[in-house]
């Protein structure tokens, strides 16, 4: 048994004495140097950016209105009370719990599943004056997690309970209460704090210095669009690789990182997908599983050929196909991948029923991030080829250097997972575009006729046959004979 008391003398002389007995202990498939709870992020990469979480810390999550702080916060809570088992309550200051539970579902995350299971607790703290709601908040705290056993707790926000105290005695509530509790307890308290727009800091009465990760949500407006960021500002006992890490809010997933996978995690593929077709072995040749080929031209249009062997690769191979274009609508693309089909006489419904998803998305509407998530989300499907079609659209709206490291960024993801990315462009727009190419495939206009060319920059295998110019119409002829 442990003891402790908090003295409280400046709420009506009340003395808090919390007897932490009957604890539960937990154990997880992620046990710490002493057999102790150690909590995971449920981003797979923020939780390989920043490992697991130790027990008894102490988390402040600050942020702008909308950011992001509290949808973090959730899911987190959700994936550790799911995967392990272990309790968790969320006291909320807020949102009352249909509201809660309305939201986070529309992102995935079904509280009431964990609550049917005993895992999950909401509290909603009705209005109160400063001081009382302080109060009954440290109250309600210490019941859950030492007679109820909770070993993640969230307080959503704390900034009124900082505003109702000066900071001598919102210094004693931290040091005397909130840090001791979660110490003796070995639970993990995660605290939320209100981040005033336009702001980087605010009072926070000393918390930031007893806390043991600070991690800061923010929001920035750039040409009319919504960019979320978060700043790891403090982390006791980690590397800190990255200090800024944008994201995104998606429904169905809550809350994506976009980092790209660690090099150290993508694998060299044993096997190569062999292509034996006649009218693709001289420009392609053995095409390996996450090969990104740059289909780069200066006619325009991207060449009916290019779709042609698109569906030949796709037939053939029996290969998943998902396309995702930043110009032209589903309908048109469909008709596209139909007609290319029926050329080289495929039904086009075997095509179709091979394509996961035919994917339109405007730039203009979107952020650099969600844009980022879109891509990384169709990677996530692992298709055997991801057409990204028309990115020259996407250096009419964003800083050619934002375009290059995104999709620099995607051409690391798509070879974690084995995935085939043939990306389309209407011209080479700057020296830092070719380089993500393993493949360059080049169409240029020569005595009005458009003529390919092919160049492999990366390869653990020598192409037999290489292919240093070959007319549109031949290779159409090609395929249609």
């Amino acid at each position: 048994m442990v003891t402790f008391k908090y003295v409280d003398k400046y709420i009506n002389s009340v003395v808090l004495v919390v007897q932490l007995t009957g604890v539960k202990e937990v154990t997880t498939a992620i046990p710490g140097a002493e057999g102790e709870t150690r909590f995971v992020f449920r981003d797979e990469v923020l939780a390989q950016l920043l490992g697991d979480i130790e027990p008894h810390t102490l988390f402040l999550v600050l942020g702008h209105p909308g950011a992001g702080k509290s949808t973090f916060v959730a899911s987190f809570l959700f994936e550790n009370v799911l995967r392990f088992g272990v309790r968790g309550v969320y006291i909320s200051l807020a949102e009352d719990r249909e509201k809660f539970y309305s939201y986070m579902r529309r992102l995935g995350m079904d509280f009431a599943v964990a609550e049917g299971r005993g895992l999950f607790e909401y509290v909603h703290v009705p209005t109160l004056s400063g001081r009382e709601l302080v109060e009954v908040v440290v109250e309600r705290l210490s019941q859950e997690v030492v007679e109820k056993g909770a070993r993640i707790a969230v307080i959503d926000s704390v900034t009124p309970l900082l505003n109702a105290l000066t900071t001598e005695e919102a210094r004693s509530m931290l040091h005397a209460t909130l840090y001791s509790l979660t110490s003796a307890s070995k639970a993990l308290l995660m605290l939320i704090a209100d981040l005033p727009f336009a702001t980087e800091s605010t009072d926070l009465k000393g918390l930031e210095f007893i806390a043991d990760a600070v991690f800061v949500f923010k929001t920035k407006i750039e040409k009319g669009i919504i960019n979320r960021v978060m700043e790891v500002r403090k982390f006791r006992g980690k590397p800190i690789p990255l200090a800024e890490i944008p994201f995104t809010i998606e429904e169905g997933r809550s809350v994506r990182f976009l980092v790209p996978p660690l090099y150290s995690s993508i694998t060299l593929s044993k096997t190569l997908l062999e292509i034996t077709h006649r009218c693709i072995e001289p420009l392609w040749g053995s095409v390996e599983p996450s090969t990104h080929i740059g289909v780069v031209t200066k006619i325009g249009e991207i060449p009916f050929s290019i779709w042609v062997a698109i569906v030949r690769l796709t037939h053939d191979y029996k290969l998943k196909l998902s396309i995702v274009s930043f110009r032209d609508p589903p309908q048109k693309l469909q008709m596209l991948l139909e007609a290319a089909a029926k050329a080289i006489n495929i039904v086009p419904q075997n095509i179709l029923k091979r394509t996961l998803s035919i994917l339109s998305v405007n730039p203009a509407i979107l952020s650099p991030h969600q844009l980022m998530g879109a891509l990384v989300s169709e990677i996530e499907r692992v298709p055997n080829i991801l057409v990204i079609d028309r990115v020259d659209m996407l250096y009419l709206y964003y800083p050619s250097k934002l375009v290059d490291a995104m999709l620099h960024m995607i051409s690391i993801h798509a070879k974690a997972n084995k995935v085939i990315v043939i990306e389309t462009a209407g011209n080479i727009y700057t020296k830092h575009q070719t380089p993500r190419y393993d493949l360059l495939h080049y169409i240029t206009y020569r005595n009005g006729v458009a003529m390919h060319s092919v160049k492999r920059t990366r390869s653990i295998k020598p192409i037999v046959q290489h292919v240093h110019e070959l007319g549109d119409e031949a290779l159409l002829k090609c395929f249609l004979d």
